[in-house]
């Protein structure tokens, strides 16, 4: 691989980024989640978890860029953490670890999912840039430094941990000896206990809800959209299949199907969103490219790309409403641009409403608008204000007599008419004639709404 090619491929990824870094912590409502623990952890001086089981070292890392810098610094974090990657897929190339480095290294680049994720303030791809570089380290026989690594990246994300499975395995199989490969999981726990002792001295952790069954295989289908994922696994089993005769070092292989193993078995403990399967899906990429044919590894780059513009999603679900049918829908980069063109109306709308009447917006997602440290947290009543305005807002509540509260506090309560179905059953349909629905927010609001949420 020649310098001038990497060179041009980086810039063509970051000018390609570069667009989405003005729009907001991202669409991932976490995102603004991590921008308020941010806040609270520059103006006191003392760690606190963002949100489940803390993510310490990014959230450590990118607490002064959002006191100082705003989303667009934290959202550089993303990127930089994306060349970072970058720097471990073009290594991979030219140590000749890759059958079709240019082909590889763009569908693990641009790949919707790592795409999206590389200009939002979220902790997932410098967590996989750090695993990327803990596999490189074990394929050049330096497995402290691939353990050392993986500790680390448990300081991003806890799950990162898991990782360290899949090398020891495969150092197994090529050694028969385990001394090395027990030796590199014992530092590897001993590094992560390390990178993520600020949120483990804090002790209990609070629940955290699996999604359904039938949220978790949409989830996973998700992650390369669910009309591309047939022709991708097809794709993938025509790589398994040629696998069967390469020649070259098995170890390579056992890696990757551990790996992919392992963090799907653990998605299929604890579902949750698509980017949780990250650490997989760089298996599932390499080890396409190590047996797929040239027009195989071809055809996977472009069924996957095509998921940045167009997508099926099966509808259903609604509380059960919706039948269950497939749609043809925009694709993921296209909802992620909507989605947070939304998130930013929503904000700054809610700030220069100039209403008089007071009023609270229940809306299923209020973190980008709380965010926002002008608004202050109403115990009493159980929803933020606006210290200078009349304007509120408050989680979707199903609770009649909340509800009845509110207006008995002299508020008008608005719902958009999109969430109008959380209230088609009892004991939420009893709420209905004490909400106001209305057909477009912008018109409560006063500015015409730009944007869609992804939910």
């Amino acid at each position: 691989m020649s310098t001038g090619g990497a060179l041009a491929m980086a810039l063509l990824w970051t000018v390609s980024a570069a667009p989405f870094l003005p729009l907001g912590y991202g669409s991932d409502v976490d995102a603004w989640t991590v921008s308020s623990a941010a806040r609270r952890i520059w103006s006191t001086g003392v760690y606190s978890r963002s949100r489940s089981f803390g993510f310490p070292l990014y959230e450590l890392t990118v607490t002064p860029l959002i006191a100082l810098g705003g989303w667009i610094a934290s959202n550089l974090l993303s990127l930089a953490a994306g060349l970072v990657l970058f720097g471990a897929l073009v290594r991979l190339g030219r140590r000749g670890w890759l059958a079709h480095p240019w082909l590889a290294i763009a569908t693990l680049m641009f790949l919707p999912i790592i795409f999206k994720n590389a200009t939002s303030t979220m902790d997932y791809v410098p967590a996989l840039a750090l695993l990327a570089w803990a596999y490189v380290a074990w394929l050049e026989h330096r497995p402290w430094l691939c353990a050392v690594l993986v500790g680390v990246a448990c300081g991003f994300r806890p799950t990162s941990g898991l990782f360290i499975v899949a090398p020891a395995i495969a150092t197994f199989v090529e050694s028969r000896r385990l001394r090395v490969p027990v030796t590199m999981c014992l530092a590897a726990a001993m590094v992560g206990v390390a990178a993520f002792w600020p949120s483990l001295r804090l002790g209990a952790f609070p629940m955290v809800r699996p999604v359904s069954v039938w949220e978790g295989i949409k989830t996973t289908l998700e992650v390369f959209g669910i009309a591309q994922t047939p022709l991708l696994a097809a794709l993938a089993f025509h790589a398994g299949w040629r696998a069967r005769r390469a020649a070259g070092p098995r170890a390579i292989d056992v890696f990757h199907l551990t790996n992919i193993a392992v963090f799907g078995l653990a998605y299929a403990v604890h579902a949750g969103g698509s980017e949780y399967l990250l650490p997989a899906v760089f298996s599932v990429v390499l080890f396409v490219d190590r047996h797929a044919s040239t027009r195989a590894a071809a055809a996977f780059f472009v069924v996957a790309m095509s998921y940045h513009v167009v997508a099926v999603d099966v509808q259903g679900s609604r509380g059960g409403l919706r039948p269950i049918r497939p749609v043809i829908t925009p694709g993921l980069t296209v909802q992620d641009v909507q989605d947070r063109r939304f998130k930013l109306w929503f904000r700054d709308a809610m700030a220069a409403w100039p209403g008089t009447q007071p009023t609270v917006i229940l809306e299923r997602f209020v973190h980008p608008v709380i965010a926002d440290p002008a608004w202050s947290y109403d115990e009493r009543l159980n929803l933020f204000r606006r210290a200078s305005s009349q304007m509120a807002i408050a989680q979707i509540s199903l609770d009649p007599d909340e509800i009845q509260g509110w207006r008995n506090a002299g508020f008008r309560v608005v719902v958009w008419r999109e969430r109008e179905w959380m209230y088609a059953r009892p004991p939420a349909d009893r709420a209905r004639p004490l909400i106001e629905f209305v057909d477009d927010l912008g018109d409560v609001l006063g500015v015409p709404r730009r944007g869609s949420p992804l939910d």
